[in-house]
């Protein structure tokens, strides 16, 4: 198990430099993480490489349908691994999905869960953007 943490902690490395630096490996580091971690049953890694394969077909290519499949896919991971940072990191995608789609009632909602999430944990990286984000919205 050791080696399988070494290997995910290098993966995510991996994903964060090539977002980045080189976008063109974000879904190759993506794909497999997503595999090793389907292989373990580890739900947080499953989310986390989900959200992060959103996050390339959403800044890196633009394509919403790929998006929002791999969003839908990544929910039931994160949930189950009650990671809130990952679940945060889930919701602000999804409200800039909704934004791109003109949802902006559905965006404001993802905005709302995060202060919710946030005020739940303390975790407060996001207030001010949740709240511009929010108030964007409205203008």
């Amino acid at each position: 198990m050791n080696k399988y943490l070494k290997f995910v902690e290098e993966k995510k490395r991996q994903i964060q430099d090539s977002v980045k630096n080189k976008p063109e490996r974000q879904l190759e580091h993506c794909m497999n993480l997503l595999e090793l971690a389907t292989k373990y049953s580890d739900d947080l890694n499953i989310g986390y490489a989900y959200v992060w394969i959103a996050d390339y077909y959403f800044y890196t290519v633009f394509d919403m349908g790929n998006t929002s499949k791999n969003l839908e896919l990544a929910y039931p991971h994160i949930i189950l691994s009650k990671d809130y940072e990952l679940l945060i990191n889930y919701y602000r995608l999804k409200g800039l999905e909704d934004e791109a789609l003109g949802n902006y009632v559905d965006k404001v909602k993802c905005y709302l869960e995060i202060l919710a999430i946030m005020k739940k944990t303390g975790i407060d990286d996001y207030y001010a953007i949740c709240y511009g984000n929010i108030t964007i919205s409205f203008q």
